[in-house]
């Protein structure tokens, strides 16, 4: 007799991402209050801001993402970027500077 119970399959690492936030606070532009990566799915990732003063966040951009080795790579349009994760930061490397996202509780 055959064990006809569902197996749990690993899923790939994108998968972790997926549903997360991760939040940058202090390193932004004057102006804003935060910048934030939403993960909405194993592929496709929000960038999100938040201006001071302001009740609302705005979306800022929407992008595919994989991963490769230990890093992330986010394509949006005519550019990329990359990230490394590391346990609940993320380092963002970004039009030449590196900004530091913390995962959201």
């Amino acid at each position: 007799m055959h064990d006809l119970s569902p197996t749990k399959i690993p899923s790939p690492k994108s998968n972790r991402l997926s549903g997360t936030q991760w939040r940058c606070i202090g390193q932004t532009e004057e102006g804003i209050e935060y910048h934030e990566l939403r993960f909405i799915s194993s592929t496709q990732v929000e960038g999100w801001s938040k201006e001071s003063g302001e009740n609302q966040v705005e979306q800022m951009f929407s992008a595919t993402f994989i991963i490769e080795d230990d890093h992330i790579i986010f394509e949006r349009q005519e550019d990329s970027f990359k990230a490394v994760k590391a346990k609940d930061t993320l380092l963002a490397f970004v039009d030449g500077s590196v900004m530091v996202f913390h995962k959201v509780p």
